[in-house]
């Protein structure tokens, strides 16, 4: 079947994904709307601006040593990283107000919807103003992406060497 995904807003689009994925089956996206996601497996159709997502699978054994390794190095680099995190956490709060995280939901394992956690990099309400101040993905998104006006002076430097992922761990 053929959906238009034209008007829905992206926690409806993550929504749809989110249960296509839960019944395994193959489906296609008109490619305009600048999706991005780590889960998935993207084949692009060079003479049309159609996208397959396929969902990434691993096996049981794949999985259990996936957890072992994160299980790790993540407690350790926790312990060791916690200055860091107390450091950021007091930049982004004397920077500029509101809280100190940004959540997002995203889809795990098995379709199931958690919540992604991240510093915050953008002055509170920043989700709202997106479309006015950035407009439709097209290509010029990075210049545009670069010169953003809602993302904080802390933010910038939080992105630039990618600190702002840190409590994903």
């Amino acid at each position: 079947a053929l959906i238009s995904v034209e008007g829905l807003s992206n926690s409806q689009l993550d929504e749809l994904i989110w249960l296509v994925q839960k019944s395994n089956l193959e489906f296609l996206i008109y490619d305009q709307l600048g999706i991005v996601t780590s889960q998935n497996l993207f084949k692009r159709f060079p003479e049309s601006n159609w996208l397959a997502i396929q969902t990434a699978r691993i096996n049981d054994s794949q999985r259990l040593l996936k957890r072992f390794f994160d299980l790790a190095l993540v407690i350790p680099s926790l312990l060791l990283l916690s200055p860091l995190y107390l450091a950021i956490a007091l930049a982004i709060m004397i920077n500029s107000r509101g809280g100190v995280f940004y959540t997002q939901k995203r889809i795990g394992r098995d379709g199931k919807l958690f919540t992604f956690p991240k510093f915050r990099t953008m002055k509170p309400g920043s989700d709202e103003i997106r479309l006015e101040i950035l407009g439709r993905p097209d290509e010029n998104m990075t210049e545009r992406y670069r010169n953003d006006p809602r993302i904080t002076k802390v933010g910038r430097v939080l992105r630039r060497f990618s600190l702002d992922e840190l409590p994903q761990l």
